[in-house]
């Protein structure tokens, strides 16, 4: 059997909130609809803005490459209060995950960029 497939890209996309509002997703894709405190401490200031579909597809000679991915994006009703905070010292830091507590990184900076020695 001789079989000729043509070579093919295809890509969709979906913007995806009208739809979650049909499915009773409402609060979280309007303002101060739903309370996202868990994700951030300004959480009751946040909600879904953008949320989207995107697939890809490709076949050709060496054979078939498939995606998909949604993205999400959030916005802030308000403009949150900034404290401002400068830091000209030594300093140690460390980078935790949040639920396990397991430490990803830590570090030592002794001299900031343009100090001198």
């Amino acid at each position: 059997m001789n079989l000729d497939l043509p070579r093919l890209s295809l890509s969709w996309k979906r913007p995806l909130i009208e739809d979650m509002k049909a499915l009773g997703m409402r609060s979280a894709v309007v303002p101060n609809g739903a309370d996202f405190t868990r994700v951030s401490p300004a959480g009751d200031q946040l909600y879904i803005s953008l949320l989207q579909q995107n697939t890809f597809v490709n076949v050709d000679e060496a054979g078939t490459e498939a995606a998909a991915g949604t993205i999400v994006g959030i916005s802030v009703t308000s403009a949150p209060v900034a404290v401002p905070m400068r830091v000209e010292r030594p300093f140690v830091f460390v980078i935790r995950e949040r639920f396990t507590g397991a430490v990803r990184f830590m570090g030592k900076i002794t001299r900031l960029p343009g100090q001198q020695r």
